[in-house]
């Protein structure tokens, strides 16, 4: 049950929007699932590719319009073992990147700044595929998974439309008075004043991505303020709802053995900047040069074995 705000209790609204160029979306956001294909998948995705069913040609629903899809790179996207999110995307800090255009954030808060030293501060999540050994790191090397397992992780992301926000009703007891310190907040630089610290819990794909040669990014995934984690209101998020292009890598001993994608025109953020010469099996590339395509198919196959 939600709790009203009171004399003693207040309510907060945390909004931002983020928009990286090259960008689908004004408020960009992303969900990303990690996980190890099984068997099944491995022959699955194989099976498609020798016979040419990975794509599929269909009609918009609202337009004579046909595109390709894939309900295999569809699936991907539950293939979540190890990790399974969608938040807010930016490249290098909250402070420079993200904005409120839409004036949903109540002035009533300011953004903890990076301080190890401040209690309220919460690192970035560094997410990477190995044994975790520094920082907060994902943990994929001695992992159970269930049935039987390829030696193959994906990281799969799909961009979407997404204005983060998040709300709740706290102490007022938990303010703070600024002294003269510079604070985050979308509507300008605050340094007077009362306000609550929100901390924030980040995600950072940026060791993953650019070991891979793709480029990096962070995913706003949370927001606090002290323990309390204000609830994000997805319904909200959302705007206008639209979905995007997904990407998945396939990766074996930390290097990327094939990339698919549901591109059916130019890439976008994060993967117009590249640093790699892995060709993306997509229908983009299918269609522009169809023999860079089947000489990719036949790579990925004899990769995956038998």
């Amino acid at each position: 049950m939600k709790v009203p705000e009171t004399k003693n209790k207040e309510k907060i609204v945390f909004a931002l929007h983020s928009e990286p160029l090259p960008s689908p979306s004004r408020w960009l956001g992303a969900e990303v699932a990690i996980g190890k294909l099984t068997k099944s998948h491995i022959n699955r995705l194989r099976s498609d590719l020798e016979k040419e069913q990975l794509f599929t040609k269909t009609k918009n629903l609202f337009s004579e319009r046909t595109f390709f899809k894939s309900d295999y790179l569809s699936d991907l996207m539950d293939v979540s073992d190890k990790y399974h999110r969608n938040g807010l995307l930016f490249v290098e800090d909250l402070e420079d990147d993200c904005q409120d255009r839409n004036e949903y954030s109540t002035e009533n808060w300011v953004l903890t700044p990076p301080n190890d030293e401040d209690p309220n501060y919460r690192r970035p999540n560094v997410i990477k595929l190995d044994d975790g050994s520094t920082g907060n790191a994902l943990l994929l090397a001695n992992a159970d998974f269930s049935g039987p397992a390829s030696d193959v992780v994906v990281v799969s992301i799909r961009l979407m439309d997404l204005y983060f926000q998040a709300t709740g009703v706290v102490e007022a007891q938990q303010k703070v008075e600024l002294g003269g310190e510079i604070g985050f907040h979308p509507s300008g630089d605050c340094s007077e004043g009362s306000r609550f610290h929100v901390s924030t819990g980040v995600d950072d794909f940026f060791y993953l991505m650019e070991s891979l040669g793709f480029g990096g990014f962070s995913l706003l995934t949370s927001a606090f303020v002290g323990d309390t984690e204000l609830e994000r209101r997805d319904g909200d998020e959302d705007m206008e709802g639209a979905i995007y292009d997904s990407n998945h890598l396939l990766i074996r001993d930390g290097e990327v053995i094939g990339w698919l994608a549901s591109n059916n025109g130019e890439f976008k953020f994060p993967f117009a900047d590249l640093d790699n010469d892995v060709t993306c099996i997509c229908p983009n590339l299918k269609q522009e040069d169809s023999a860079m395509f089947d000489w990719a198919v036949k790579d990925l196959v004899t990769k995956l074995g038998t």
